[in-house]
C-alpha cells in the first residue's frame, strides 16, 4: 500500500473518531445549554440546589434561584426533569412560606423539603458539579 493511501486512511479514521467524539460530547451535560447557563451564572448556581434555611435564606434569594431555574427550564436534560420539577416546586413553596407572617412558617419551610425534594436537590447538585463543572 502506498504512503498516500495509508495517510488517506489515517486521516479518514481520525476524522471519523473526532466526529464521533463531537457527537458524544454534544449528548452529555457538559457543553449543553443547561450547563452553559448554570456555569455562566456561577454565583447563583452555587446555591440554587442547596436547602432553604429560614433566617439565612431570604425570599429574594429564592426568587433569584427560581429565575435561574426558569432560564434553564427548557434545556433540562430529560433524565433530570422530574428532579428539576420537584426542586422548583419546593423552592416556590419555600419562597411563599418565607414571605409569610404566620407563626411557625419557618418550621414549615424546613418541613416543605420532604425527602423527595431533598434527594432531587442533591441529584441536581451532583449533576451540576460532576457534569457541568467537569
Amino acid at each position: 500500500m502506498s504512503w498516500a493511501r495509508r495517510t488517506a486512511r489515517r486521516v479518514a479514521a481520525t476524522v471519523t473518531v473526532i466526529g464521533a467524539m463531537t457527537l458524544v460530547a454534544g449528548c452529555s451535560g457538559a457543553g449543553s445549554a443547561y450547563c452553559d447557563t448554570l456555569t455562566e451564572n456561577s454565583a447563583t448556581s452555587a446555591t440554587v440546589f442547596t436547602p432553604v434555611i429560614p433566617g439565612m435564606t431570604t425570599s429574594a434569594e429564592v426568587d433569584t434561584r427560581l429565575a435561574l431555574l426558569d432560564e434553564v427550564g427548557d434545556d433540562v436534560p430529560e433524565d433530570l426533569r422530574s428532579d428539576f420539577d420537584a426542586w422548583q416546586a419546593h423552592l416556590e413553596e419555600a419562597r411563599d412560606l418565607l414571605d409569610s407572617d404566620e407563626a411557625g412558617a419557618a418550621n414549615e419551610v424546613l418541613s416543605s423539603a420532604d425527602a423527595g425534594a431533598r434527594e432531587a436537590g442533591e441529584r441536581l447538585a451532583d449533576h451540576y458539579i460532576g457534569t457541568c463543572m467537569a
